[in-house]
């Protein structure tokens, strides 16, 4: 089955609260793994709350939410490019927040056979 998209559903478990709780750092490696994966010409907005933010390219989009207090990661890695190497920036950010455990699914949306 051919795809027009791919989705990447991460949960990152046992973080760094440090981490998880400095916006700073938060959006430093949340570029830095967009970078990584190849995200291009990218915008960004991010808010303190909780800890939320997004990173829009022109062919991806990668959402993240923090909960400090838990030591836990949700992201979400959304992709209509091929080129697009989301498991390299998973990589990365497990070893960026510290997780000792996490959980990743990718979802392929869009089935090309269905047009």
């Amino acid at each position: 089955m051919d795809y027009l998209n791919k989705h990447l559903l991460i949960e990152l478990y046992g973080c760094d609260t440090d981490r998880t709780n400095d916006i700073i750092f938060v959006e430093k490696i949340m570029k830095e793994a967009a970078g990584l994966a190849g995200l291009k010409d990218m915008t960004s907005h991010f808010f303190k709350v909780g800890m939320r933010g997004v990173l829009v390219g022109m062919d991806s989009l990668y959402i993240f939410h923090t909960f400090p207090e838990n030591g836990y990661v949700g992201l979400d890695l959304y992709t209509s490019n091929k080129e697009i190497d989301n498991e390299k920036a998973l990589a990365f950010l497990v070893r960026k927040f510290g997780a000792t455990k996490y959980s990743a699914s990718e979802i392929k949306r869009g089935n090309k056979t269905e047009e």
